[in-house]
């Protein structure tokens, strides 16, 4: 018999419930949820986009303060990651984003486009890459012909969001972003993509 691994674990954390003096155990991602934490930790696609969406607005409308999304994985579908990103320009509260261990595609996109300006960061070590979506057109001529129109729809708009996240021409963009374009955290803060580099605390 093959041997089955058991499924992963929420650790339970001791969290101070601020209206009185008194600890209780929560799930880690409800203890991070009441310190407006999100975590972006697996490529998104539609239904984990919408947990994505239901959790930033709700935690948008208990108050004021900033919303923190960490990302760390290596992509995502073009259209759910689209939708995180109109939802975080539709909050009333500003999001700040954490680029941890990888920001790959779609991911380097969300981190820059939807981190307000002068609250997006990424740690020392994290790898960076960002590109335009393609897609391959097959079937009837007016089909390839549609799917080609979209793509250029979506690849406009992302390249005028990032223009305006980045401060890079849009004719830049375009150039460089047709492939993969790698980033080290200092280049991307260089390029316009974050605005500061986590480094380590000197021990």
């Amino acid at each position: 018999r093959r041997a089955v691994a058991a499924p992963l674990q929420v650790p339970m954390v001791p969290y101070k419930l601020p209206q009185y003096d008194q600890w209780v155990w929560v799930d880690l991602w409800n203890a991070l949820y009441r310190e407006r934490i999100v975590i972006l930790g697996k490529p998104v696609d539609d239904q984990y986009a919408n947990v994505l969406i239901g959790t930033m607005l709700y935690l948008d409308s208990l108050d004021d303060r900033d919303v923190n999304l960490y990302i760390n994985t290596k992509g995502g579908d073009i259209v759910p990651c689209l939708a995180i990103h109109d939802t975080a320009r539709h909050m009333k509260n500003d999001m700040a984003t954490v680029g941890i261990g990888a920001c790959l595609g779609m991911m380097a996109y969300l981190l820059c486009a939807v981190g307000e300006k002068g609250k997006r960061f990424s740690m020392a070590n994290t790898l960076l890459m960002l590109h335009l979506p393609s897609g391959v057109a097959q079937g009837q001529a007016s089909d390839m012909w549609n799917e080609t129109r979209e793509v250029l729809r979506i690849r406009r708009y992302m390249i005028d969001t990032l223009s305006a996240a980045s401060g890079q021409p849009s004719e830049k963009l375009y150039d460089e972003l047709m492939r993969n374009k790698y980033f080290t955290p200092q280049e991307a803060k260089d390029y316009g993509l974050i605005d500061h580099v986590l480094r380590p605390k000197q021990t």
